[in-house]
């Protein structure tokens, strides 16, 4: 997470508000992002079934 933020930033700082380099940027968050959202998921369903 703090990596993809850094670079987020950075990109931010220079002005390079290029689409297709936000977009790869995104989509490479967004997995991660998904997966951990899914786990909580699971972990919660699981916790409230206790």
């Amino acid at each position: 997470m703090l990596a993809s933020t850094s670079v987020f930033c950075s990109v931010k700082l220079k002005g390079g508000w290029n689409l297709a380099v936000l977009r790869k940027i995104m989509n490479q968050v967004k997995r991660p992002m998904v997966s951990i959202f899914k786990l909580i998921l699971l972990g919660s369903s699981k916790n409230l079934e206790l």
